[in-house]
């Protein structure tokens, strides 16, 4: 998208997935974190849309639990698990560098 990867003085903003790992991501340093939240049930569908289809806004025209429970009790609570890592890993990488945080939740701006 138009803007990914500038991270240099002309921008206040610049959208990461950081602490995720991408690969050739451009590194940065910051003094204020503003983290977006979703409720994790709606995470976790989202991205298993976004892998499976290729867009997160779509729908599979099946309901993966009930065509394939046993899967997705386990994607679902690896996920969670990912998901809980995650936010773990910015709270503790904001206070190791005494960022400030502004958490907002997704749901909210809707």
């Amino acid at each position: 998208m138009a803007g990914s990867y500038i991270v240099d003085d002309s921008v206040m903003v610049v959208e990461t997935h950081h602490p995720w790992c991408v690969q050739y991501a451009p590194e940065f340093s910051v003094n204020k974190l503003i983290v977006m939240v979703r409720n994790p049930l709606d995470l976790i569908m989202n991205w298993l849309n976004e892998i499976c289809l290729q867009d997160p806004e779509d729908d599979a025209a099946f309901d993966y639990d009930k065509e394939y429970p046993k899967w997705w009790n386990t994607w679902s609570r690896q996920t969670a698990f990912k998901i809980a890592d995650w936010y773990g890993a910015v709270m503790a990488d904001a206070k190791l560098r005494k960022v400030p945080l502004l958490w907002v939740r997704w749901e909210d701006l809707e």
